[in-house]
């Protein structure tokens, strides 16, 4: 809020701010001439955040674990001693998949490779290729995002749909670094039961868990600088353009084969039960449309979701507060249409449109490329 003290100080930095003095081992708080109500309002973030019944969850919330591994191969050992030692873990520690793999979980940790396993075609490197070798932005972007679904996980449990985790990850690390440069989006999802998820489903229909993605594809041109609003507006009119009615023209988007020899539209409702997987071949290019689709939704949410910037914000807060405090059986089809009195989406491309929906009224804001 504009009128909090904390926002107002942090507004204000600028390099003449800490011009001359020596950060090192100092305090912020003395090096950037902090206001007592500043120090106040710290203080009661302090507060809150160790106590979780202040923010609306049940008990204070453990630290987020996290294990960096600078080297493939280091990663690649753990990961397999892990399955030896937990047989829960077995199954997909030996996975052939893990020569590929950036991220695996194992009792609330988050291990974490920080080499790539195969270029951007796919093939396997020779030599281990530093995440921020071709972008120095991107190890930071991977450990946020990481990080973020994590602490997501710690905050809301079962009751925050895990695509819409990822969303959310994904769509914070925008906002911090002004893109998205990583190469784990479809791991969650895919470790998750999509039969019963309601935002943006996708993954692998076999199971298991799907290799990093290519960084370089159409989907990724802009890293995410615009919360891929730009790209997803283009797919819908490629995908609308023949179409005979309006639902059709807005929910349509043009998917491509892996092997680029033919294309093929999919349809919305992305959001909800009904959303429904394309072909097999057809799969790799749905799961960089709904990654988009889940940060570009998300972002019109928070900025007009509710009409006007600031109202829409302060809606979106009170969404994830609703969120905290909801019991683990929620439904967040539900919340959501409690809170913006319109359901999250529909069965078919004109229920989008049969009546207002979050989702169908996000499709028809995001053709105007806006």
């Amino acid at each position: 809020p504009k009128d909090d003290p904390l926002a107002r100080w942090l507004a204000g930095w600028n390099a003449k701010t800490f011009a001359g003095k020596p950060l090192a081992g100092s305090d912020l708080l003395e090096a950037a001439a902090a206001p007592p109500e500043v120090r106040e309002r710290l203080e009661r973030l302090r507060t809150e955040l160790r106590a979780g019944p202040a923010l609306g969850f049940e008990r204070p919330l453990p630290g987020v674990r996290l294990a960096l591994f600078p080297r493939r191969p280091e990663f690649v050992e753990f990961v397999c001693v892990a399955g030896l030692l937990d047989s829960h873990l077995t199954a997909s520690a030996f996975d052939q998949g893990l020569s590929t793999w950036l991220e695996y979980t194992a009792q609330d940790t988050r291990f974490l490779a920080l080499e790539y396993g195969a270029d951007a075609a796919g093939n396997a490197l020779a030599r281990g290729e530093g995440v921020a070798e071709r972008n120095a932005l991107a190890l930071s972007e991977l450990v946020a995002q990481v990080g973020t679904r994590a602490m997501l996980q710690q905050l809301y449990g079962g009751r925050l749909d895990p695509a819409l985790a990822s969303g959310m990850a994904n769509a914070l690390v925008i906002e911090l670094y002004g893109e998205l440069d990583t190469r784990i989006d479809g791991d969650v999802r895919s470790r998750s039961s999509e039969g019963t998820s309601v935002f943006v489903p996708g993954g692998n229909p076999d199971g298991g868990i799907l290799p990093a993605t290519s960084a370089e594809n159409r989907w990724r041109g802009t890293k995410g600088r615009d919360h891929f609003v730009g790209i997803l507006a283009q797919v819908q009119k490629q995908g609308g353009k023949k179409a005979p009615t309006r639902p059709e023209r807005l929910t349509r988007f043009e998917l491509m084969a892996d092997d680029g020899s033919r294309k093929a539209p999919v349809s919305a409702p992305f959001l909800g039960l009904e959303a429904k997987k394309p072909a097999p071949d057809l799969l790799a290019d749905y799961l960089e449309l709904v990654r988009c689709y889940g940060v570009a939704f998300l972002h019109w949410l928070r900025v007009a979701g509710a009409g006007e910037p600031e109202a829409s914000a302060a809606r979106f807060g009170e969404f994830l507060m609703a969120l905290a405090r909801s019991g683990a059986g929620a439904s967040l089809p539900g919340l959501l249409q409690e809170l913006y009195g319109r359901p999250l989406s529909a069965a078919s491309p004109d229920g989008l449109f049969a009546e207002e929906t979050l989702e169908g009224t996000f499709l028809a804001w995001l053709v105007k490329g806006s």
